[in-house]
């Protein structure tokens, strides 16, 4: 069966405990792995799977992730 998604989910609201002391400050879907944080990797691979609608929860440090997502332009 193949399927296209056309709405998605990205969890991103937890506490990233086993990544601290990085997650102290920092929420786990802004660590950076590469050039990229962990989010832009998962909301690439969403776009790259023709997700047309992408819903991201937070919590923990949400200030900083809707931050970085008005920068992209993601969140309005």
């Amino acid at each position: 069966m193949n399927q296209t998604l056309d709405t998605a989910i990205i969890f991103s609201a937890g506490f990233g405990t086993r990544m601290s002391p990085i997650t102290d400050t920092t929420p786990k879907p802004l660590v950076t792995v590469g050039n990229k944080t962990l989010l832009d990797h998962t909301i690439n691979l969403a776009k790259n799977g023709h997700v047309n609608t992408i819903f991201i929860n937070t919590h923990y440090l949400s200030n900083q992730i809707e931050n970085m997502l008005k920068i992209l332009k993601i969140l309005k």
